[in-house]
């Protein structure tokens, strides 16, 4: 009956035991193993890892943010394209990149700040995308707050329309 899609299975637990005894990956079919120490680990240190990235930035040493972010986006990113698609990795990447972003708009010249309001702009649509109200209260929080200077260099029109939609990053934007 799965196979031929006339029967979804939507709950974690089935989902757990089904790849339990197909000896497969939790992550293949969407969910993360509770009991999985190293993923909870990994969460916990990027959470740790964005608070001091945050720090650094807020006592003047922007690009210490960065060098801390950046690996960080990275793996996430990577762990994605992977398939680890859990709604807490998601939103770890989303708060990463917006706090990239500002980061960057400290660091950056003002030829530059395109980068800086990209990285802000994927943060904001994948806020969007998975309709978390607190992930982008903070992701528009920082738009506002930190990155006025990105902001301006993608233009006002441009950031505020990609805002309202939340359909695409602001990177597109041109």
């Amino acid at each position: 009956m799965i196979e031929t899609g006339r029967r979804e299975i939507s709950d974690v637990a089935a989902r757990l035991r089904t790849a339990r005894h197909l000896s497969l990956p939790a992550h293949t079919l969407g969910v993360s193993d509770p009991d999985d120490a190293d993923f909870t680990a990994m969460l916990q240190f990027g959470e740790s890892n964005i608070r001091l990235a945050a720090i650094a930035r807020q006592s003047g040493h922007g690009a210490d943010a960065v060098n801390e972010l950046r690996p960080l986006v990275t793996r996430l990113e990577s762990l994605v394209a992977d398939g680890h698609v859990e709604r807490d990795v998601m939103l770890l990447l989303a708060r990463a990149r917006a706090e990239l972003g500002v980061s960057l708009g400290y660091v950056l010249s003002e030829e530059r700040l395109v980068n800086a309001a990209r990285w802000i702009g994927r943060a904001l649509w994948l806020a969007g995308n998975l309709d978390d109200q607190d992930l982008l209260a903070f992701t528009l929080l920082h738009l506002q707050g930190g990155a006025v200077v990105p902001v301006r260099a993608i233009g006002p029109r441009c950031a505020a329309q990609k805002t309202i939609n939340m359909c695409e990053p602001v990177a597109s934007c041109r």
